[in-house]
C-alpha cells in the first residue's frame, strides 16, 4: 500500500517529516542508504528511488528526487515535480540546467564566478553581457526561480500550517547540497540567510562573515558569490543604498550595497516588489543578490533579482526563469 509521507531507508520504513526534522537521529540509516544506494520513497507501488546527499559544508544527510523522475511522484508526495516541459525551466536548454549521472544537478550561470582582475567586470546579468542568457545559462531570476520550485516552495499542501522564513531556508538549504552551480558546489557559493534564533545569533553572523571572506578580490582573482534571503529594509549609505535582510542583525556592515544605478535598474526591472501597493497587502520581497566583496569587506551587489511573495512565501508570479529575458529586452 502506498504512504505519500514515508520513505525506506536500507530496508526500513520511516516517516519522512521525522527524518527531515531529526536527520542526525537516523544519520545511520541516511549513511546506509547513501552506501548501498538504498532509498525509496513509497508514495506509489512499486517504490521509486531517491538519491541520498550529503553535504559538504555540515557534512548532514538529506533525501532528494531521483534525476528525471519527479513527475512520476504522486502529486501530494513532497517528491513530486513538473515536468520540466511545463514550468519555466522548459525555456532552457539542456546545458543551462542539468541532471548528472551523479544525481546532481548542474546548474551554469550566465555570469563568471571567478575571473582575473584584469579581465572586464560584469556590470550586469543581462543579455547584452551574457550573450547566451535563457538558451545556454541561468541568469538571477532563473536561478531564483529554479531554486524556489525544486524546494516546492511556489506550491501550497492542503492543511499545511503557516510557512515562516525558517521552513523557507531550510528547504532552500537542502536543495543546494545537491547543485553545483558552473562546476561549483552551490553550498560555497550561495549564502542562504537563516532564521534568527538568539541561541544561533553568533554562529549565524560567523557564517556570513566566513562567507564574505571566501569572496577573494585580490591582484591574482576575484570570487564573486550570491547572498539569498527577504529584504527587511532599503536605507541610504554614502555610495548609494544598503538593503537590509530580514534575520540579520541590522549592523551596516551585514547589509548587501548596491549603487543608485543598480537600484534604479531593479526598480524599474521588478515594478511589483517595490509598489507600494505590496507593501499594503503584506507582501514580501525576496532577494537574489550576486556579489563581490569591496576592499572594505562589505558586500557589493553587482546585480540582483527580486521577488515578490505573499505572507507564505508563495510567489505572487507564477514563477517563469524565461521572463528574465523579456524583462530585459
Amino acid at each position: 500500500m502506498p504512504h505519500a509521507d514515508w520513505v525506506e531507508l536500507n530496508g526500513r520504513r520511516v516517516p519522512l517529516a521525522a527524518v527531515r526534522d531529526e536527520p542526525d537521529h537516523y544519520l545511520k540509516l541516511l549513511s546506509a542508504a547513501r552506501t548501498h544506494k538504498a532509498a525509496a520513497c513509497l508514495c506509489l507501488t512499486p517504490a521509486l528511488p531517491l538519491v541520498t546527499r550529503c553535504s559538504q559544508t555540515t557534512g548532514r544527510h538529506h533525501l532528494a528526487v531521483w534525476p528525471g523522475q519527479g513527475p512520476r511522484h504522486a502529486p501530494e508526495c513532497a517528491f513530486h515535480r513538473l515536468d520540466r516541459t511545463m514550468s519555466g525551466q522548459g525555456s532552457y536548454e539542456s546545458a543551462a540546467i542539468r541532471d548528472t549521472a551523479d544525481g546532481t544537478i548542474a546548474v551554469r550561470f550566465a555570469a563568471p564566478l571567478i575571473s582575473k582582475p584584469g579581465q572586464d567586470r560584469p556590470q550586469s546579468v543581462d543579455q547584452q553581457a551574457c550573450p547566451g542568457l535563457g538558451r545556454r545559462s541561468v541568469g538571477l531570476l532563473g536561478l531564483l526561480h529554479y531554486l524556489w520550485e525544486e524546494a516546492k516552495l511556489s506550491a501550497w499542501r492542503r492543511g499545511a500550517r503557516g510557512r515562516r522564513w525558517a521552513e523557507v531556508s531550510a528547504a532552500l538549504t537542502e536543495q543546494l547540497a545537491g547543485i553545483t552551480i558552473s562546476r561549483r558546489p552551490a553550498e560555497s557559493v550561495l549564502h542562504v540567510v537563516p532564521p534568527y534564533r538568539p541561541e544561533s545569533a553568533e554562529a549565524n553572523l560567523a557564517a556570513i562573515d566566513e562567507f564574505i571572506a571566501s569572496l577573494r578580490a585580490d591582484a591574482n582573482q576575484i570570487r564573486r558569490g550570491f547572498v539569498l534571503g527577504e529584504i527587511a529594509g532599503i536605507h541610504k549609505s554614502k555610495f548609494g543604498f544598503r538593503f537590509q535582510l530580514a534575520h540579520q542583525n541590522p549592523s551596516p556592515h551585514l547589509g548587501i550595497y548596491l549603487s543608485p544605478r543598480l537600484d534604479n535598474r531593479l526598480r524599474r526591472r521588478y515594478r511589483h516588489p517595490f509598489a507600494a501597493a505590496a507593501d499594503v497587502v503584506g507582501g514580501r520581497r525576496v532577494g537574489l543578490f550576486y556579489i563581490e566583496r569591496s576592499t572594505g569587506g562589505f558586500a557589493t551587489a553587482v546585480d540582483a533579482a527580486v521577488m515578490l511573495t505573499n505572507r507564505a512565501y508563495i510567489p505572487a508570479e507564477r514563477p517563469n526563469p524565461h521572463r528574465e529575458l523579456r524583462a530585459r529586452v
